[in-house]
């Protein structure tokens, strides 16, 4: 009887010792990765600032890897990174890998905020520019678009928002010569 209650006590206080150190293990770990992540990030700002946009990029690549293994594939804390990458990129002409970067960051923050959330805003327009920048202006018109709706549901008709996205999408509509649109998109 009372040889066998201890045994049990004794394997409970093992459990539960072997499930604190586990814990702790695990916050350390945690702690140590978002230290990395932090350095990287410091590293990757300070390459940029230089001017040495292939090294940022590859340390933003880094960046992104270590978040991806702390919050998941497919967590939105990933968009920054992503959007960060993206820009590095697209400094430096790499607009396939542009395109996919952000699309993926619209993806999270969709998944995350919804359709029509004011957080899908700058990636959608990084994508539009990115778009313009290439000349593949079909695929701009209904992002402004998409962006103008958000805000005007988000802001009202008349918030300077909304003014510039119109301003956008009438700039788009000087360059494939539909002048009239335009106008009407400038007003």
């Amino acid at each position: 009887g009372s040889g066998l209650r201890l045994i049990v006590s004794i394997g409970a206080i093992c459990l539960v010792l072997f499930a604190l150190l586990t814990a702790g293990q695990w916050w350390a770990e945690r702690q140590s990765l978002a230290n990395r992540l932090y350095r990287l990030q410091d590293k990757m700002q300070a390459q940029y600032e230089k001017g040495h946009y292939e090294v940022a990029s590859k340390v933003a690549e880094d960046v992104l890897r270590l978040a991806e293994e702390k919050y998941g594939l497919g967590d939105y804390r990933l968009v920054p990174h992503i959007l960060w990458l993206a820009f590095l990129e697209e400094v430096q002409g790499n607009y396939g890998e542009v395109m996919s970067l952000y699309k993926r960051a619209i993806e999270l923050r969709e998944k995350a905020y919804g359709q029509d959330d004011l957080e899908l805003v700058n990636p959608l327009f990084s994508l539009a520019m990115a778009y313009l920048d290439v000349g593949q202006y079909s695929e701009a018109e209904p992002l402004y678009k998409r962006i103008i709706g958000i805000w005007q549901k988000r802001s009202g008709q008349h918030h300077n928002d909304v003014a510039l996205a119109h301003w956008r999408l009438g700039v788009l509509y000087e360059r494939l010569g539909r002048y009239d649109a335009a106008q009407a998109s400038f007003q």
